[in-house]
């Protein structure tokens, strides 16, 4: 098991922590309000712990967060509780998304794809 998979499946909430750091610059909050003024249905590939998509739930937006690991759906559940706006989170993988075809307006995907190089 990657280093990754053992954060992601046993310390999401470590993770979750450790990722609010990321946006030295301030400009994901200004980027994702750009997604979500044209954009009704979103779905946030590799979810994680459920940062993006907290970010772009809001009235009249749907965010369908999607991730492999159960831990880090946990977590994201958690945060995403007292956010407007309709949201679901589902165990999945990128590859085969458990989400109806053509239902998203806009797809983001954080750190999802690298993962699957060697």
């Amino acid at each position: 098991m990657d280093h990754f998979q053992r954060i992601y499946e046993n310390e999401a909430d470590t993770y979750h922590r450790f990722i609010a750091a990321e946006d030295a610059h301030g400009e994901l909050a200004r980027q994702l309000d750009r997604v979500a003024a044209q954009a009704t249905n979103i779905v946030d590939i590799g979810t994680g712990t459920g940062r993006l998509a907290i970010q772009l739930s809001r009235p009249g937006k749907k965010v369908h967060g999607v991730d492999v690991a159960e831990d880090m759906l946990r977590v994201a559940a958690a945060a995403l509780e007292p956010t407007p706006g309709s949201w679901l989170l589902s165990e999945g993988d990128a590859r085969d998304l458990p989400i109806q075809d053509f239902w998203a307006d806009a797809a983001l995907a954080g750190w999802v794809f690298g993962h699957f190089t060697e």
